[in-house]
């Protein structure tokens, strides 16, 4: 037999159940009572294998009770469907309200259109060089030039030619919206044409001695000088310079247009 003690093989009719080796007795036992022996000997705490509950398809540790396994496992598909409901429901309501967004500031932007087209607006023409009030200024339009042709700026739109509008004003200096130069454009027969941008216009405004009238310059100060730009067709020679008169909050409502008539004498030159 196998000493329990120190490990040594030994004939135990031999030596009496008796170690040769370390002295252990060992009595003859049967195989159960061997068994017991080794799990008094050396059981470290651990349950024995036969011992343990049935596991099912989740084993979450060694004793978990079954009936908690469930309940947890309710518990976490609970949660998954909440979360996602949640998620749902939040998406549904972010699209509600970008349409509902979208929606309202069309009919603002519709009501507006319908107050302005059915507003009397009155028109005023100016000669050059007039001084007339303009919402809270007073402005002139005083010189016209043809700046450059396609050939001499080949970026330039085909068939077309930038030309510079020469406008003065004065004001009160007050950062206001009536103090805020505003929907300007020439009208040439039946075309019109926006102002070119004044950040655009300032890569050329140095080049032709012709300074940005920036909107905002009678806001600033109380006098104020420069040129504003326009792309017009190649053979325009007279045309209007437009400038709308609006009043009420930002500027919503068009009450007066001021147009002056202006005429490039010929390219290159002043009028």
């Amino acid at each position: 037999m196998r000493c329990l003690h120190c490990g040594k093989n030994f004939d135990e009719e031999r030596y009496y159940g008796i170690c040769p080796k370390c002295g252990a007795f060992h009595s003859k036992a049967t195989p159960q009572e061997q068994h017991q022996q080794y799990h008094d000997q050396y059981d470290g705490g651990y349950r024995h294998k036969e011992e343990l509950p049935a596991q099912g398809p989740f084993q979450p540790g060694f004793g978990a009770d079954p009936g908690s396994v469930k309940i947890r496992e309710r518990k976490e598909k609970s949660g998954n469907v909440f979360l996602a409901l949640s998620i749902v429901i939040f998406v549904l309501v972010l699209i509600a309200g970008t349409f509902f967004s979208i929606a309202y500031g069309e009919r603002q932007k519709e009501e507006f259109r319908q107050a302005i087209l059915e507003s009397e607006v009155s028109r005023e023409e100016h000669d050059p060089e007039e001084r007339f009030q303009f919402q809270d200024i007073t402005l002139a339009v005083t010189e016209a030039r043809t700046l450059a042709h396609e050939a001499d700026l080949p970026f330039l739109p085909p068939d077309k030619k930038l030309v510079a509008v020469k406008i003065e004003g004065e004001s009160d200096g007050e950062w206001k919206d009536g103090n805020k130069l505003s929907g300007v454009y020439i009208r040439c027969g039946d075309f019109f044409y926006e102002q070119i941008s004044g950040y655009e216009f300032e890569d050329y405004a140095e080049t032709y001695g012709t300074p940005v009238f920036d909107s905002y310059a009678l806001c600033k100060d109380s006098r104020a000088e420069g040129w504003l730009a326009f792309l017009v067709d190649e053979d325009a020679r007279e045309f209007a310079l437009c400038l709308e008169d609006r009043v009420d909050k930002d500027l919503a409502f068009l009450e007066t247009i001021h147009s002056v008539p202006l005429r490039l004498e010929e390219e290159g030159t002043d009028e």
